[in-house]
């Protein structure tokens, strides 16, 4: 009996020594940190805050060490850097020189990620889609002139289209949209208002539910005088729901729709 007794316990004391498993299952070691799936952090971002967008980078950047070739991670963590910028600059609602650093840093590592996703899916709509984003920010870092006479403007417009072509519907017609942005932004001979008008229009004609794109043609058509239409616009602004797309920056907006109505009510009123 004490034979047998010295027999299990010389075993189990082997066992624990060299980390075999007693049970005869893998157990991870409370040290050794547990790995984040795709899906987990696709979780996370569903709720974008600096916080989540931040430790779903970590998570992502961590899996890419693993598999450095997966084009669905890369862009998804380029579209985790742009949400930040979405955040801090309210998809730059309005331009300012102190954005540049951040739009230029985050901007271009966001691009970075974008554009190897891209060598590896370039037909992919959400590949496109993040290309299309993170270029925006990286060449807003610059200033739209300078970015203009660098030839940003020209890729930018490609991959726009090339979005059309391949889903027009994307992300709240997110193809047609961007190229209402670019020229709205752009200055003359490059932009455009009426050009702007016309495809932010394109874009509610695809997917009305944008807040996004209603609150740049109420713009536009403020600036042309056009005060009932531009009430319209911005009243919607303020009494719907946003895309899910643009839930994380769109409060911006709202205000500014607010202040926009406010001022139309001023004017109306003389």
């Amino acid at each position: 009996m004490k034979k047998k007794v010295l027999f299990v316990f010389i075993i189990y004391m082997f066992f624990s020594i060299f980390g075999v498993p007693i049970n005869g299952e893998n157990q991870t070691s409370e040290s050794e940190p547990a790995k984040t799936s795709i899906a987990e952090l696709d979780e996370l971002m569903k709720n974008k805050t600096i916080a989540n967008c931040e430790k779903a980078i970590k998570g992502y950047e961590s899996l890419l060490k693993i598999d450095p070739n997966n084009y669905e991670i890369l862009y998804k963590t380029a579209n985790a850097y742009t949400a930040i910028l979405d955040i801090k600059t309210s998809a730059i609602i309005i331009e300012k020189d102190e954005y540049k650093p951040m739009l230029k840093e985050k901007g271009k590592i966001a691009n970075t990620y974008a554009k190897k996703a891209y060598e590896l899916k370039p037909k992919d709509k959400d590949v496109v889609a993040a290309c299309l984003v993170s270029y925006a920010y990286y060449s807003a870092s610059m200033g739209i002139i300078k970015a203009i006479f660098k030839g940003a403007g020209g890729h930018y417009k490609s991959l726009a289209r090339q979005l059309i072509e391949i889903d027009d519907k994307h992300l709240g017609a997110l193809g047609y949209r961007m190229l209402g942005k670019f020229y709205h932004v752009a200055p003359w001979p490059v932009g455009s208002k009426k050009k702007a008008l016309k495809f932010f229009k394109k874009a509610l004609e695809t997917d009305n539910t944008v807040l996004y794109c209603h609150y740049y043609v109420g713009l536009i058509l403020f600036k042309k005088k056009q005060y009932d239409d531009a009430k319209k616009e911005f009243t919607f602004v303020l009494e719907n729901e946003p895309a899910t797309h643009e839930n994380h920056y769109i409060q911006a907006y709202k205000k500014m729709a607010r202040y926009y109505i406010r001022l139309i009510d001023r004017k109306k009123q003389k």
